[in-house]
């Protein structure tokens, strides 16, 4: 999909994709959402999982999530451009942050090449996360906590064989919160450095030897701290 969405007024617009509600019935495979004017995809709520997505020069955030999203991505590519806003924007429920189910995804095997002026992963109102085996860079900021998520860190909240790479790595954590989680860590680096892997028991994800989306060997010029990496497009294509 690419040049969709529209703005149906100032505080309405549509994604590029948006599953309401959708159920882990239902397969998601193979999808890229491309120049889309407001959001790349978005969940709200539902148990629905996706592996093969890739989110490049949106015009808002490429990923969101709200109300409850509770599935999971593998082989995740994010890669933005001047018009966007943060790579990741996630909620619980605004209004009521510790709605159950609460937002709790999810995520291994993503590679984010965020805008230089903007976050990477902004998590807020609640949201939990489990993010893995990833690589995160070329955003102004890491990673943003916010609200009651920062509560979660360590619990519901969890990031394990990470490797951050931006101008600097979080944000908005004046009591040091997340910089302290981070440190703590398994298989963590804020360096950009390499990481290892870190195991998944959950059937869901496919055993792979590599961090990020791709194996390096499909990847061109992607290197920690680079604002823009070019995959070979070896698997959307």
């Amino acid at each position: 999909m690419r040049f969709a969405g529209s703005n149906v007024d100032p505080e309405n617009q549509r994604n590029g994709i948006a599953f309401q509600g959708v159920g882990d019935a239902t397969t998601v495979e193979y999808v890229q959402v491309h120049n889309n004017l407001d959001d790349g995809v978005e969940f709200f709520g539902g148990t629905v999982d996706a592996k093969y997505i890739v989110l490049t020069g949106n015009a808002d955030d490429s990923l969101d999530w709200t109300d409850g999203w509770t599935g999971r991505i593998q082989y995740l590519y994010i890669e933005q451009t001047d018009s966007a806003d943060n790579a990741i924007e996630a909620d619980n429920r605004e209004g009521d942050e510790g709605a159950m189910p609460r937002s709790n995804p999810s995520i291994a095997n993503m590679t984010v090449l965020g805008k230089p002026d903007e976050n990477a992963l902004r998590l807020r109102r609640g949201t939990g996360l489990a993010l893995s085996n990833s690589f995160v860079g070329g955003s102004a900021t890491c990673i943003r906590v916010d609200g009651t998520s920062r509560d979660l860190l360590g619990t519901d909240l969890t990031i394990e064989g990470v490797s951050f790479a931006c101008a600097q790595t979080n944000r908005n954590d004046d009591d040091g919160a997340v910089a302290a989680y981070l440190a703590s860590a398994t298989n963590v680096s804020v360096n950009g450095d390499s990481v290892d892997l870190v195991s998944l028991g959950d059937s869901f994800f496919d055993a792979v030897d590599f961090i990020g989306a791709f194996e390096t060997s499909h990847v061109k010029s992607l290197q920690p701290g680079s604002a823009r990496g070019h995959p070979s497009h070896t698997w959307w294509q």
